[in-house]
């Protein structure tokens, strides 16, 4: 069994779709490298707000419609994801099955 101590580092240049999930390093290096493909787009999450705000007074007792309402205003964005400032990757070590 070998063992390849140094990895070879590509470019993204380099990158093409069949490599699949791959790390990808920032540098200097100041933390884990991510882990999928430059087309990653994370999980798309909805916020959609929906606050009323009853304010009570002698004059408005025995109303139920509120003072104040937000409602219908959605927010969408995409959480996690390729964070596209990293330059290089290297490929995943797949190990031997075991025998």
């Amino acid at each position: 069994m070998s063992i390849r101590t140094e990895p070879h580092l590509f470019t993204k240049a380099e990158y093409t779709d069949d490599m699949g999930a791959v790390l990808w390093w920032e540098f200097p290096i100041n933390g884990p490298p991510y882990l999928g493909t430059p087309h990653d787009q994370g999980i798309e999450v909805h916020i959609a707000p929906d606050i009323a705000l009853h304010i009570h007074t002698s004059e408005n007792e025995d109303k139920d419609d509120p003072s104040f309402e937000l409602t219908g205003r959605t927010k969408s964005f995409f959480v996690g994801g390729w964070p596209g400032y990293h330059t290089h990757f290297t490929l995943l070590a797949v190990p031997d099955a075991p025998k």
